[in-house]
């Protein structure tokens, strides 16, 4: 099996897990790890999950009295990525974001807006990873112009000058 797919059933198979002990706060760290997939690879799929995830982690902590079931959709996600049938395996993503936006009228609202945030906050992910962000936003699928507005409202830590001033030292010296 290819090792991106690998990691991507590890994921699938963790959230999985979350989901069923509804544990929704650990979704959006497990949506965190599929970034790294993303940069990596590039990866459609990856992108698409890390999404999805994030989106169901929100979504589900928000109607925690409605039971959603994408329990099922998730199972048939992860043969989908065992057996390699990519069009499966996007399509059961695409029932689970169905499920979602059916989950009530209330919620529907909530669900687009977070799904919108999910897109627009993994591609900051994507884009401190190093993506330029004509790329990133092709992958996440927004616009540049969302993208750069989010990008322009996040401030970034820089390295302070003795963190800066180590790495550099590190890098000069030569260990015998």
């Amino acid at each position: 099996m290819d090792p991106r797919h690998d990691d991507l059933l590890k994921v699938l198979k963790r959230a999985a897990r979350a989901l069923k002990a509804k544990d929704y706060a650990s979704l959006s760290a497990i949506s965190n790890q599929v970034v790294h997939n993303a940069i990596l690879f590039q990866d459609n799929h990856a992108v698409h999950t890390a999404i999805v995830l994030y989106a169901l982690g929100k979504i589900a902590a928000q109607s925690k009295d409605k039971q959603l079931s994408v329990d099922i959709e998730l199972d048939k996600a992860i043969v989908a990525v065992e057996r390699e049938k990519h069009s499966q395996y996007e399509k059961e993503l695409r029932h689970i974001m169905q499920v979602l936006r059916k989950a009530d009228n209330k919620v529907n609202m909530y669900t687009q807006e977070a799904l919108d945030r999910a897109r627009v906050k993994k591609g900051y992910k994507l884009h401190t990873h190093g993506l330029s962000v004509a790329r990133t936003a092709k992958l996440v699928g927004v616009s540049q112009w969302e993208l750069q507005g989010y990008l322009g409202k996040t401030v970034q830590e820089e390295p302070q000058k003795r963190d800066r001033l180590a790495i550099a030292r590190k890098l000069f010296t030569q260990r015998r």
